[in-house]
C-alpha cells in the first residue's frame, strides 16, 4: 500500500460528480504551484483547521476563492473558528473589521 502525499489527501468534500472533481484538480495544482515553504504552511494550517471550513480555507489560501471568502475563512481563522465570535469582533483596528462576514443589521 502507498502512502498518500498531503497534496492527494485534502478532499473533505464527498464526491459530488464532474464540478467537485474539477474543483479537487485545481486545489491540487494550486496546491502543487505554491513554493515549498508556503505550500507547507498551508497544509500545516489545513490540518489545524475544523473539517467543516478546512475546505474554504485551501481554497482561500490558494487564491482560488472570491476575496468574501477569503475574508470569511480569515476571520474565522483569526477568531478561533466560532462563528459567533466573529459577530462580536472587537478588532476595530484589522483593515478587514468593515468587511468581516455575518455582522449584525
Amino acid at each position: 500500500m502507498t502512502a498518500q502525499s498531503p497534496l492527494e489527501n485534502h478532499s473533505t468534500v464527498p464526491n459530488a460528480g464532474p464540478l467537485a472533481a474539477e474543483r479537487k484538480v485545481r486545489l491540487s495544482k494550486a496546491l502543487a504551484d505554491l513554493d515549498s515553504k508556503r505550500r507547507l504552511a498551508v497544509l500545516r494550517r489545513a490540518k489545524e483547521t475544523p473539517s467543516s471550513l478546512r475546505q474554504a480555507y485551501r481554497r482561500a489560501a490558494t487564491g482560488l476563492s472570491s476575496p468574501k471568502a477569503a475574508i470569511r475563512a480569515f476571520c474565522y481563522m483569526c477568531i478561533g473558528y466560532e462563528r459567533l465570535e466573529i459577530t462580536k469582533c472587537s478588532a476595530y483596528g484589522c483593515p478587514l473589521w468593515c468587511y468581516r462576514p455575518y455582522q449584525k443589521g
